[in-house]
């Protein structure tokens, strides 16, 4: 089974699930390998008080390698981090990352301008299109700025939360920034993922589109994650299934693993 490389845990504020429970779910649905990619966002604002989404690393990593050390014989266990990436908080994100010796690292876009597109702040005064085109242009600055990443994660998160029922989201409307985004990624040699979660989110398609998905192919991209976004155990490996139908036949013939930074091709078939 495909290897996930999106999960969490609970050194994610948003999650309680002990790392063993994932490991244990992960060998029961016959995988051989999963990276752990605990949030790290250093612009998140607080909430209630509290400050959210600092992940304490040196903790992180003494209890996944007892982990990699003690599920050796059954499954390859991989330590990533999904990093939320802003140009505020570029010198944070470099330092965290040269610290430790990461398999993995995602680069993904929750806050913009302050706030996250989850919270119903962000649509206020403002047209879903004008909202989608705001995300965008964050995302194309973080990719143009900032290197030290290896995918970058759920690339139209921001679809997961258009509080307007009403509105068809189509790529379409968002070529020609999509385009730039993709291209820059492509050739400073990353990649994206395939995230699985949106179907739990109520919309119709995986994050990214397989519009998305396919012009980041035809363009040349070959490196392509792919990631449940588990913040539950149940959830490990949702659609893993369908996510390797889409990369077929979107004419992709492998999917990406990571280690000590280096992508890892694996056939799809």
């Amino acid at each position: 089974m495909i290897a996930d490389y999106h999960l969490h845990t609970r050194f994610s504020s948003d999650c309680e699930v002990n790392p063993e429970l994932h490991i244990k779910r992960a060998i029961e649905l016959g995988m051989n390998e999963l990276c752990f990619t605990d949030h790290v966002d250093f612009d998140y604002p607080k909430e209630d008080g509290k400050t959210m989404f600092r992940i304490d690393a040196q903790s992180y990593f003494e209890e996944l390698l007892k982990y990699k050390e003690q599920y050796a014989t059954k499954i390859k266990i991989k330590i990533g981090i999904e990093a939320g990436l802003n140009r505020s908080t570029d010198k944070d994100n470099t330092n965290l990352i040269a610290a430790y010796p990461f398999d993995f690292v995602i680069g993904s876009s929750h806050i913009v301008d302050g706030n996250d597109p989850y919270y119903s702040e962000f649509w206020e005064n403002i047209t879903p299109k004008e909202a989608i085109n705001k995300y965008y242009n964050a995302v194309l600055s973080n990719v143009t700025f900032f290197n030290d990443y290896d995918i970058y994660g759920h690339l139209d998160y921001i679809r997961r939360y258009i509080p307007d029922s009403n509105f068809v989201y189509s790529l379409k409307d968002f070529t020609d920034i999509a385009d730039m985004i993709l291209k820059n990624i492509i050739a400073k040699g990353h990649g994206i993922e395939l995230n699985t979660r949106g179907l739990r989110n109520g919309i119709t398609e995986f994050v990214p589109t397989i519009m998305m998905l396919s012009r980041y192919r035809e363009l040349g991209g070959e490196i392509v994650t792919v990631g449940s976004d588990a913040h539950v155990s149940e959830d490990l490996g949702y659609g893993f299934k369908t996510a390797q139908d889409i990369l077929i036949n979107t004419g992709f013939k492998y999917y990406t693993t990571f280690e000590n930074r280096t992508p890892l091709f694996i056939p799809l078939t």
